[in-house]
């Protein structure tokens, strides 16, 4: 499942008014498509744990004057407790709760 499929997804299911929530942001590419997809009357909340992805989701939904949007730099998960972050080959979207097999001592 490519990109194009996941945004054609949220172009064709989104409706306006609706509510969609993000989780794993990363720059903001779904949030953007989907808040101008739901329009005023929806709303769309982005979760995002890595600081650097979050500061670019942030501009990027600036950028395109979106009063819709909901942001929260956390992760998701069922334990209320703090993680560590992994960051592997210091791009966006590189990063994982766990550490690479070869990284664990």
């Amino acid at each position: 499942m490519g990109e194009r499929y996941i945004l054609e997804k949220l172009i064709t299911e989104l409706e306006p008014g609706d509510v969609f929530c993000n989780v794993g942001a990363s720059r903001g590419a779904h949030t953007i498509f989907a808040a101008k997809k739901v329009g005023g009357n929806g709303k769309v909340i982005s979760f995002e744990p890595e600081t650097r992805s979050y500061e670019k989701l942030k501009t990027n939904i600036a950028l395109n004057r979106l009063k819709n949007v909901v942001t929260q730099n956390i992760a998701l998960g069922n334990n209320l407790e703090d993680k560590s972050l992994y960051s592997y080959g210091g791009g966006f979207g590189n990063f994982s709760r766990y550490p690479l097999a070869s990284d664990r001592k």
